[in-house]
């Protein structure tokens, strides 16, 4: 596909460029750590390296055009309780909890909400 512009392929049109970028969020390391999920990348590995009892939190703000995406994982765990992933506007409920190294999920803003898409090994809680 090209850099810029529009081209449609089968059906597939691509407007612009499409960002994709990645970071590394270590929560901090209070009990509970806490941080901020940037909603300029795509994808947020999660390091949670306080120790403790408290649940650690990672914030999401609210998207800017629909059909954006965000994907979570867990990549270290050091928090007895897990680490929630807490979006502003949540359709399915207030967050997703991820227990476990691997433990990810997949959400798209829809204008108004953060949506699952999928969720591997994570609880979403009411």
């Amino acid at each position: 596909l090209a850099d810029s512009g529009v081209e449609t392929h089968t059906g597939l049109e691509v407007f612009d460029q499409f960002a994709y970028g990645t970071e590394t969020l270590t929560l901090s390391g209070a009990d509970p750590g806490i941080g901020t999920a940037s909603t300029t990348v795509t994808y947020t590995a999660l390091v949670s390296d306080a120790t403790g009892s408290a649940t650690d939190t990672c914030s999401l703000l609210d998207g800017t055009t629909a059909g954006e995406v965000h994907v979570f994982s867990l990549k270290t765990d050091a928090e007895t309780t897990g680490t929630a992933i807490v979006p502003v506007n949540f359709g399915a409920g207030t967050d997703v909890l991820l227990e476990d190294v691997g433990d990810g999920c997949i959400m798209v803003w829809d204008g108004a909400n953060w949506q699952i898409v999928s969720n591997v090994g994570g609880t979403i809680r009411a």
